[in-house]
């Protein structure tokens, strides 16, 4: 988990430092987790799609701080991990449910068989 938070940060932090001029011939590979934004003057930036982005007056853009993004971001997918954790419980109570009714199931199939 640590190593994912370094190579996100590590990331977000060399796509954050160099703006990216616009040109019209120059072919960009987007990486699926970011999102280009424009700033003034025709340049772009890249930034990650879930970074909170406010634009203020006069073209003046205000990004989420880093340290904020990636607390927010490891917050978020501890959320979600519970949740998968919880659904994931409940679905192994289920399961020991159904072969238990199976089994007994099964338990009268067999000795309705033999009286």
């Amino acid at each position: 988990m640590k190593r994912v938070i370094a190579a996100l940060f590590i990331l977000s932090s060399l796509r954050l430092a160099s703006p990216l001029c616009a040109q019209e011939n120059q072919t960009k590979v987007i990486e699926p987790w970011l999102q280009e934004i424009n700033v003034t003057g025709g340049h772009k930036i890249q930034v990650p799609k879930d970074m909170l982005v406010d634009r203020k007056s006069e073209g003046r853009i205000v990004l989420e701080d880093h340290n904020e993004y990636l607390g927010r971001r490891i917050y978020e997918m501890q959320e979600e991990l519970n949740k998968v954790k919880e659904r994931q419980a409940r679905l192994e109570e289920e399961i020991t449910l159904l072969k238990q009714i199976i089994s007994e199931s099964q338990n009268k199939t067999t000795t309705s068989l033999y009286h």
